[in-house]
């Protein structure tokens, strides 16, 4: 109990005690009274029942208050359950074995080892815009992201009301509002000084902004010498929140690691950031400002953990922010970070390590096999909360955060390796289907597929999960679209009969939940294109795509165009709408045109964006595309995002880059306006 229900409560008690000998005292000296009248024949004057009701007044009321204060919990502590007790990490504990884990040697697998080189070597808001009117309901598309209720961040974010553009090759944000007939209003530039944008995360209420200070520093590579120094270039990572109303900074953080990965769930910001560690620094810190008041803190060597077998020249930091409060907690883990899954209840991080067999001795690199290592932080949402829950291994690398996945309980990766053994290539790709143990804080494996994805030495290029099934896409000269059913975790099955066609995907979008897919890819001739697939039994081109869309290569007076987007290998740049039918990105191409006046060819580069509408059931599932088009430009001035917004009288697509942006009227199908960016038309990127 709390020193002040202790006080209370004693309080009440001497009240009780009071009332009670009062009580007491009365009806024993009444009781001698009665025997007294009794004795001497005279009348016995009996109480009447409002008296004892008077005097026990203040018995009833000390004891009923005092019952309802301790009822009610009100001075109590709060019950603190037993602290989660990590089984398989351990807590680093101080400084001393921090620096004396940092130097050892080796790590230890038991069939083999693995060199630890020590330190110094090598929203959409119905009101949302000012003034806009209450029955001007907007419709959006959002960003792109791999997990319905988990947000990713973006370089462009809208509520349907207002445009946030964190331009590349710039530390700023644009602001475009845009008004009740579809124009729009370049508002305003939010100024960042020295922080260089990543990427931006939308709340109802708050902009928020993740990006990095660069720092530069010196070190010397030996502890005695000082005659040779080494410089470094190193990330700050920081985090500003702003005031949607007022544009005004509430709250910053800056810590000495490196975001690698964040994701938005509810109103908490979850951080995983890679950490290199010098003797130097060894700890995160962290820099926080919040109603300006600056704080400075250093993570607690009771708060980073390791474990046996994982090298430890990195850390993986995990950090929640509660954007309510702007309170937060981390802790991290040896071992470094290359991929994250996040679901709303959990967050996965993975890593490489590498396991060296002694059979073939340790000039024969073929004997080395990578091993990923996978890390499991339970989610309380309602808290805003983390903690370590499970770790395991499995073997072979996972290539991005599409190849893992979570459903019904159940951790779902697929990982690829290439080996070499007596000089001949082999490439082993395989899908794992785990299970958290927490009673031992591990993964156990339900069942697997260690042969059979993919024909000989092909590669895998994307992966795509779907409740039961997952499809896989392999290549090496062609494009093999497995389909593996997984609805007996324990005995998962490709299924016959793979799509087979040139080129390969590199991002696999669903576009129902069970058996229509679109890729996104490159032909034969590495260009860009656009697929859609019947994965299912009733497939009517058995072992084909049902259609294909071929980017030209072939351009004006038989010019040879290249031509690339973002899209390939960021999802992100894609905008995605399965129920508008929408399947839009940028595509960005270059060839080769003579300049009279200079007298020689210069490369032009061209700014596309093609807006695809899908419709399975047409004869045509893929559209002749809407194709948008910005200034060419003698240096690249590519398209960054598509935004697709509908109010009570437009329906436009406004797409951006850092010199303009281009609305489309969807509604008319013509550009409607072009907005240039103040001061961008002779702006190149490459000169600061």
């Amino acid at each position: 109990m709390k020193l002040s229900g202790w006080i209370i409560i004693g309080v009440l008690s001497l009240l009780l005690i009071f009332f009670a000998y009062r009580l007491i005292s009365d009806a024993l000296w009444n009781r001698k009274l009665n025997d007294f009248q009794r004795r001497q024949r005279l009348h016995v004057f009996k109480r009447p029942f409002l008296y004892w009701l008077k005097r026990g007044s203040g018995l009833v009321i000390s004891a009923s208050l005092g019952a309802v204060l301790i009822g009610s919990g009100l001075f109590f502590l709060p019950i603190i359950e037993e602290p989660f007790t990590y089984l398989n990490a351990q807590a680093v504990g101080s400084e001393e074995a921090f620096l004396e884990l940092l130097q050892l040697e080796e790590v230890t697998y038991g069939d083999g080892w693995f060199n630890a080189f020590p330190i110094g070597d090598m929203l959409r808001l119905e009101d949302a815009m000012s003034g806009a009117p209450e029955a001007d309901n907007r419709d959006f598309i959002d960003t792109n992201v791999q997990v319905e209720g988990v947000m990713e961040a973006d370089i462009i974010k809208t509520d349907g009301y207002t445009i946030y553009y964190a331009s590349r090759y710039q530390n700023k944000v644009r602001v475009v509002d845009i008004l009740s007939d579809g124009k729009l209003n370049i508002r305003v530039d939010i100024d960042l000084g020295d922080l260089y944008t990543d990427s931006l995360y939308l709340t109802e209420t708050q902009l928020i902004i993740i990006g990095y200070v660069y720092e530069y520093f010196y070190i010397t590579p030996f502890e005695d010498d000082f005659s040779f120094f080494r410089g470094y270039a190193s990330y700050t990572g920081a985090v500003q929140v702003y005031d949607r109303d007022t544009l005004e900074l509430t709250y910053e953080l800056k810590t000495n690691t490196n975001f690698y990965e964040h994701r938005l769930i509810g109103d908490a910001l979850y951080l995983i950031s890679n950490k290199y560690i010098t003797k130097n620094d060894l700890v995160p810190t962290y820099v926080e400002t919040k109603n300006n008041y600056v704080d400075e803190f250093a993570l607690s060597y009771d708060d980073i953990y390791y474990f046996d077998s994982i090298p430890a020249q990195y850390m993986t930091v995990v950090a929640v922010i509660d954007l309510v409060d702007y309170t937060m907690n981390s802790e991290a883990f040896l071992g470094y970070v290359n991929h994250i899954y996040a679901s709303e209840n959990a967050i996965y991080t993975t890593s490489i390590v590498y396991r060296h067999s002694e059979q073939g001795g340790w000039l024969n690199w073929g004997y080395t096999n990578a091993y990923t290592h996978i890390v499991k932080y339970k989610i309380d949402s309602e808290n805003k909360t983390f903690r370590y829950a499970a770790n395991g291994q499995v073997k072979g690398y996972v290539g991005d955060q599409y190849w893992m996945d979570e459903y019904n309980d159940y951790f779902r990766v697929v990982t690829t390796e290439t080996t070499w053994h007596n000089s001949v290539q082999q490439k082993d790709n395989r899908l794992f289907i785990l299970e958290e143990n927490p009673s031992e804080q591990v993964f156990t494996e339900v069942g697997s597929i260690l042969s059979g994805i993919g024909k000989p030495l092909e590669d895998i290029k994307s992966v795509r999960f779907n409740k039961n099934i997952v499809n896989i896409v392999t290549f090496r000269t062609i494009d093999p679209l497995y389909t593996i059913d997984l609805s007996d975790p324990g005995n998962p099955v490709i299924l016959p009969d793979p799509i087979e066609e040139p080129g390969y995907n590199t991002y696999m979008h669903v576009w129902n939940e069970d058996y229509y897919l679109i890729g996104l890819g490159v032909d034969e001739q590495n260009q860009v294109k656009l697929s859609a697939y019947d994965t299912s039994e009733n497939n009517p081109n058995t072992g084909l795509p049902l259609e294909t869309f071929n980017f030209p290569r072939i351009g004006d007076f038989g010019a040879t165009v290249y031509s690339y987007s973002e899209a390939l290998y960021n999802p992100k740049a894609l905008m995605v709408d399965v129920e508008k039918g929408i399947f839009a990105f940028p595509v960005n191409s270059h060839r080769y045109v003579f300049d009279p006046v200079d007298g020689y060819y210069r490369s032009q580069y061209t700014s596309q964006y093609y807006v695809f509408f899908i419709d399975f059931n047409a004869e045509q599932v893929i559209s002749d595309p809407i194709i948008i088009t910005h200034r060419e430009q003698t240096y690249y001035s590519g398209i960054d995002r598509g935004v697709y917004v509908s109010g009570n009288n437009f329906t436009m697509i406004y797409t951006l880059s850092f010199s303009e942006v281009v609305a489309y009227n969807l509604l008319t199908n013509e550009v409607d306006q072009v907005y240039p960016f103040e001061g961008m038309d002779e702006y190149n990127p490459y000169i600061r």
